[in-house]
């Protein structure tokens, strides 16, 4: 009988895309294009992602509005630069991140599965040329919202390999892979530890192998 292909559930920021990097090139565009000083850019940037998902036009309108601008004083201009930026999104991958996306899209199914504003989200993991081998993307607005998706999607007999950066996200994650009916005997749960990402070092856990490298899995 044949077998289902593993499920691959993977995440985006600070796992396969450097979102630091990408974002010190955000800030580096309004600081240096628009003159926005850097302790707005950040105090602005904080505002925003107490108040709502991060995107960029909030963060731009909260700048404008911090400097006493009118607006789109800076957005107007400044959304053309973000364009190029995103057009250059494929460069901020980690080095290991699209030779192991290509591997599991050979013989597995993979399903794209992130957390943030879902516009933003899709607008990079589109530019980056990610989609295209992910079988299906999913944007969550809360990180439970992920776990919700782990318990759907890990039907019964479903081989699931879950490959994500953030412990706690994941510590749900397993509990709702543990509550469905796949093959948990056949499902690993992989936590991916980069000196430059979010989480670092990442506590050891029975429950998931925490990887250097995604060529380590």
């Amino acid at each position: 009988m044949h077998r289902k292909k593993k499920l691959w559930l993977i995440d985006f920021d600070y796992m396969l895309f450097d979102l630091y990097r990408f974002m010190d090139d955000f800030e580096a565009i309004l600081t240096r294009e628009f003159g926005v000083p850097e302790a707005v850019y950040r105090t602005s940037k904080i505002k925003v992602q107490r108040r709502a998902l991060y995107n960029f036009e909030r963060h731009i309108r909260a700048i404008e509005k911090d400097l006493g601008l009118p607006h789109h004083k800076i957005a107007g201009k400044a959304t053309q630069h973000v364009k190029r930026l995103l057009m250059r999104s494929e460069r901020y991958f980690f080095r290991d991140a699209m030779p192991f996306v290509r591997r599991i899209a050979r013989n597995g199914e993979v399903v794209l599965l992130s957390y943030g504003d879902a516009p933003h989200q899709r607008r990079k993991v589109k530019m980056s040329g990610l989609e295209r081998y992910c079988d299906r993307t999913i944007i969550t607005l809360t990180k439970k919202g992920k776990a919700m998706w782990v318990e759907r999607l890990a039907t019964k007999g479903r081989r699931v390999m879950v490959v994500n950066d953030d412990p706690g996200e994941t510590r749900m994650m397993i509990a709702a892979l543990k509550r469905s009916r796949a093959n948990l005997a056949e499902s690993r749960v992989f936590l991916v530890e980069r000196p430059g990402g979010k989480y670092f070092p990442i506590p050891k856990h029975r429950d998931y192998i925490v990887v250097k490298d995604l060529r380590d899995i």
